[in-house]
């Protein structure tokens, strides 16, 4: 009851009416960017390694290869491994994962 009493003095309120469609898809995206971070935050290090020089730097799998001294076949398993972790913690298909990927890299630099 109390938790039906909130949600009613909230919408009597007139909070929800001066929301803004705007304003409405920014939290919408930050929500989504923080369960990206902490869900990043939780692959192995050598996944993030690679998601940063992707995505931040811009790297090829040649080019991540050849930095990190492995072969680049490992650099793609690397990667499938690391959006197929991605995508089993947020419940998300890939296509979406790689719009958050881009955003949240765009946003943290």
């Amino acid at each position: 009851m109390r938790k039906n009493n909130s949600r009613n003095n909230y919408l009597d309120s007139g909070v929800a009416e001066q929301a803004t469609p705007d304003l409405d898809v920014a939290i919408l995206e930050q929500e989504a960017l923080d369960m990206l971070y902490q869900a990043i935050e939780t692959l192995p290090q050598k996944y993030r390694v690679i998601l940063r020089m992707s995505f931040v730097e811009g790297l090829r799998n040649a080019e991540i290869a050849k930095r990190l001294g492995i072969a680049e076949i490992t650099v793609k398993k690397q990667k499938a491994q690391m959006l197929a972790m991605l995508r089993d913690k947020l419940q998300l298909p890939p296509p979406i994962i790689f719009s958050l990927l881009s955003s949240y890299y765009t946003y943290i630099q």
